[in-house]
């Protein structure tokens, strides 16, 4: 595992020499009230948000002292901006009255703060001060499952997880990396992995997560390209039974192909015993998904 992190690594560090944080900020509390924003929200949306708004309250002070109904104006364009502009307001105050005005540096004290969880934390630690830190957002939890360096959905598990595999002085790169991997190359659907310097990674990755029982299944999810597809391949799943023909509960049989990274690999759909209605939906669903032979 160790030889395998180390180059997945190196890769990143390749493709991607400056490992930033993607969002614009100037001062340590800027960059807090970014990350609490970019919550259900590009990062691009926020970076279109945040002159204005950083022009409008340019000291802490001024933010701490805001009305939250004008700020809600500020940031509406974010989505949930009624949450959002409490919790920025509220956070300055305390930073302002308890911090002595200053983003703290430790995880306990963050996470005291109004709108700030273990993600905004961590991002916080690495970028203003350099910590071990591993910011577990979409991007990082999907690819790690398919690199096969963790397992599992929920951050704080997948946290823990790399955190045991990356050298810390490495952690809070390897994080910004994976977000412009993921949204550049490994994307959720459709992921572009003719150009993916990780791709053979990723097929042993996948092969050995709990999210990909077999390869069938990892083709299937691989080749996404509508939003039903997700529910159609959850349903679908139980009915694929590998390389074989139809058995006695199996009243339909689908043989399909596909070719990946220059290998072809050969399923079949089967519909399994009565019980299942939904089947006929998802194999509906997933039909334009799936190469035939």
């Amino acid at each position: 595992m160790e030889e395998k992190v180390a180059a997945i690594i190196a890769a990143l560090r390749e493709r991607y020499p400056d490992a930033l944080c993607a969002l614009h900020y100037g001062k340590d509390y800027e960059l807090m009230i970014s990350v609490r924003l970019s919550a259900q929200c590009t990062d691009a949306r926020v970076n279109q948000v945040t002159p204005a708004l950083f022009a409008r309250y340019p000291t802490l002070d001024a933010f701490a002292e805001a009305d939250v109904a004008e700020v809600e104006e500020y940031v509406r364009s974010c989505g949930f901006f009624h949450h959002k502009a409490q919790d920025i307001v509220a956070a300055c105050r305390m930073l302002r009255d308890e911090y002595g005005g200053r983003v703290p540096d430790t995880m306990e004290q963050l996470l005291r703060l109004p709108g700030v969880g273990r993600k905004t934390a961590n991002l916080l630690l690495g970028d203003l001060y350099g910590k071990p830190a591993v910011v577990c957002d979409t991007h990082c939890i999907r690819i790690a499952n398919r690199l096969g360096l963790a397992r599992g959905k929920e951050p704080e598990k997948v946290e823990r997880q790399l955190r045991a595999i990356l050298p810390p002085e490495e952690s809070s790169d390897f994080c910004h990396r994976i977000v412009l991997f993921g949204r550049e190359v490994c994307t959720a659907r459709s992921p572009h992995c003719d150009r993916c310097e990780l791709r053979q990674r990723v097929q042993r990755g996948m092969r050995n997560s709990k999210s990909g029982d077999s390869p069938r299944l990892v083709i299937a999810r691989a080749l996404r390209a509508r939003d039903d597809l997700g529910k159609a391949v959850t349903l679908i799943a139980p009915a694929i039974v590998g390389e074989r023909t139809a058995g006695p509960g199996d009243a339909l049989t689908v043989r399909t192909s596909h070719r990946q990274n220059g290998k072809r690999f050969r399923f079949v759909i089967a519909r399994p015993r009565r019980g299942r209605g939904n089947l006929g939906k998802a194999l509906t669903l997933i039909a334009p998904a799936i190469v035939g032979e």
